[in-house]
């Protein structure tokens, strides 16, 4: 991994994605942003990044297409893609981990959290993988679509699917 890894902000909203490179630049991050799906699949192509933050409505492709294009690429396959959704997206959400989104992030995302998200990503994707990445048994999926749509569980969501996506859920 080069001594900058490059992350992929990919969302229509500029302001947002302005202040989010910044940051990143700021820690020592390279960032590529891009504003629309299919920007986002070409500069993927030139270079994978490290790990992309996709915007689950976009114009060109949406988060879930450009999912499915990322994962059948041969340079896509163990790239962490996390979706920035807003809350009334949760079922769609789980429609993007069946197309092989690794999590997602509520809009719009503390920094905090994001920064948090990238280095776990990044410190996953050096040591050996547990479940190979991406994978989500339609079970699980449907499960997830289902507590997405129950009131008030956008937030028990997003946990489990930090606990099922950690190193020690492979144990």
């Amino acid at each position: 991994m080069p001594a900058e890894p490059l992350i992929l902000l990919a969302d229509d909203d500029q302001d947002m994605t302005e202040v989010l490179a910044q940051r990143l630049r700021a820690d020592g991050f390279r960032v590529e942003v891009a504003h629309d799906g299919l920007a986002a699949l070409k500069a993927m192509e030139a270079e994978p990044p490290a790990l992309a933050f996709l915007d689950l409505n976009m114009p060109g492709l949406d988060g879930i297409a450009l999912c499915e294009r990322i994962r059948k690429a041969p340079w896509g396959q163990g790239i962490p893609l996390l979706l920035l959704t807003s809350v009334d997206q949760e079922t769609a959400a789980a429609r993007a981990l069946r197309a092989g989104a690794t999590g997602y992030l509520l809009k719009p995302p503390r920094y905090e959290t994001l920064r948090s998200e990238v280095w776990r990503h990044l410190r996953q994707a050096e040591a050996p993988a547990t479940v190979p990445e991406g994978e989500i048994s339609p079970q699980l999926a449907d499960l997830l679509e289902a507590v997405g749509q129950l009131p008030a569980m956008p937030l028990i969501t997003h946990k489990l699917l930090e606990v099922l996506h950690s190193p020690a859920a492979g144990a």
